[in-house]
């Protein structure tokens, strides 16, 4: 059974977070100001969407997953850009990785987001670390026809 799942409703924020931080970065914190969503699958946490970094037109926003496909529904990703579009209303939303994360850029592109730049040796090892960008209206995730999903 798969369920999605708002860490501030079930108070499993810092769960998530957790969960999250040691797939994407072993050992990183996130902010206190940081919101997530996980989706479960047969009780297990299978990926965990993460944002923060709030600003007036823009939040950072995170996905991080067991490395199995079964957390990619469309649910799942309409409310994950839902809440950054919809419920706070911001224009865009910016993921940074690793470059050598390529699971994570081709993710990314897949979801609909754009290169935009580089952080030269932001990333651990020296390496790169890309900035990619996506804005309201090029996100497919949101559109009309799974508005029923926010209800």
């Amino acid at each position: 059974m798969k369920r999605v799942v708002y860490g501030h409703v079930e108070g499993r924020t810092e769960e998530f977070c957790q969960w999250a931080a040691a797939i994407i970065a072993p050992g990183q914190k996130f902010p206190a100001e940081t919101f997530a969503l996980a989706m479960e699958v047969g009780g297990e946490i299978a990926a965990v969407t993460l944002w923060n970094g709030f600003e007036d037109h823009n939040c950072l926003m995170s996905i991080a997953s067991d490395g199995s496909k079964r957390w990619i529904t469309r649910e799942f990703l309409y409310r994950s850009f839902a809440y950054p579009f919809i419920q706070l209303g911001l224009p865009r939303v910016t993921a940074k990785m690793d470059e050598a994360n390529l699971d994570s850029v081709r993710t990314a592109l897949h979801l609909g987001f754009v290169e935009e730049g580089r952080m030269r040796r932001a990333a651990p090892g020296g390496r790169d670390e890309i900035i990619m960008g996506l804005l309201k209206e090029d996100c497919r995730w949101i559109d009309d026809s799974l508005a029923k999903l926010a209800a």
